[in-house]
């Protein structure tokens, strides 16, 4: 056993925060508070030293700030109060506060933040013997201490919610490096939930060949991953089936049954859930509206009664209360 120890990064090119797991045969975590600055050479090789052998915890704030191509480990990326683009197979992937980011080991992808105020970006790569640890479901095996191969993952985008985006919540307020450590091993178990999710998933499609279910559900997802990412822009059926390399009526029923929802109805319960938490944090009705992909307000106000059960002005008036209730002074 060895304890725990943490330095705090004030600048890149300084020593980063690192906190040594627990069990000195976990691999090591390290922390950054802000985006390491790579062109330094210093910098640049203790960063990519640790990129593949420790899990690693980027959480900064940033207006502009980019990285090329790079291949890295399993990881999961979030974004908070605007948007991250990362380009990784061909595609351009926004991600912001209604989504989050699994890319699998080895994976190529850049990364980018472009916008006029800061954007809070949190990500999070584990190593391959801290996911083979992770995987290991055999009693036998578990109290042999012994490593399970690391399962495959899935490059794609997933709502704003379950287990794993709740761990990242989590894991954002947190700065003691025990509770760090203990939240991380909850984070990897979700992602690797999930995956095994996506794996009955694909198992479940109508295909005689496991090889082409598997690509069928790789074309079916990136029509996801496209609502995903910019459900707030004017998406056509036929901007998702060309996603997906598909002719339309193939997708729509492709589409239709692995998800067991049409494409559309996906799209706008994406805009429902994305206008019910801009109405949450305080947004005007017809803000909520424009800024979730809705262009007609009348269409928006009977899709979300039909949802939730009643009208968003409900919602809205619900918040000026709590707002006018909490500027009270105390008697």
């Amino acid at each position: 056993m060895v304890a725990a120890r943490c330095g705090v990064s004030s600048a890149p090119g300084r020593q980063a925060s690192r906190c040594v797991g627990l069990l000195a045969r976990l691999p090591s975590v390290l922390v950054l508070r802000r985006f390491p600055d790579l062109q330094d050479p210093q910098t640049a090789a203790k960063f990519l030293k640790a990129w593949w052998s420790d899990t690693v915890v980027v959480h900064a704030r940033q207006r502009q700030v980019g990285y090329a191509a790079h291949p890295g480990p399993l990881s999961i990326k979030c974004a908070f109060g605007g948007r991250e683009t990362y380009e990784l197979e061909g595609r351009r992937l926004d991600v912001h506060d209604g989504c989050w980011l699994a890319v699998p080991e080895g994976t190529v992808y850049s990364s980018e933040i472009d916008s006029a105020h800061p954007v809070e970006s949190l990500c999070v790569t584990f190593p391959r013997a801290h996911v083979q640890q992770a995987a290991t479901l055999a009693d036998g095996a578990m109290l042999d201490c012994e490593a399970s191969r690391a399962p495959a993952a899935f490059a794609q985008l997933h709502a704003a919610e379950g287990a794993v985006y709740q761990s990242a919540v989590r894991l954002r307020a947190l700065r003691d490096p025990h509770s760090m450590e203990e939240e991380l091993h909850v984070l990897l178990a979700a992602i690797l939930r999930t995956q095994e999710g996506i794996r009955r998933e694909i198992a479940s499609l109508p295909a005689r060949r496991p090889s082409t279910r598997a690509e069928l559900y790789r074309r079916l997802q990136r029509a996801r991953d496209l609502i995903e990412s910019r459900f707030d822009e004017p998406l056509k059926l036929q901007d998702m089936a060309r996603a997906a390399c598909l002719q339309d009526h193939h997708f729509l029923r492709e589409f239709t049954r692995a998800f067991r929802v049409t494409p559309y109805r996906y799209l706008v319960r994406r805009r429902l859930e994305a206008a019910h938490t801009l109405l949450r944090r305080g947004a005007t009705v017809m803000n909520a509206c424009l800024n979730s992909g809705f262009t007609d307000p009348s269409a928006f106000g009977r899709a979300f009664r039909v949802r939730y059960g009643h009208p968003p002005s409900a919602l809205s008036r619900k918040n000026a209360i709590s707002a006018g209730c909490a500027s009270r002074p105390g008697r």
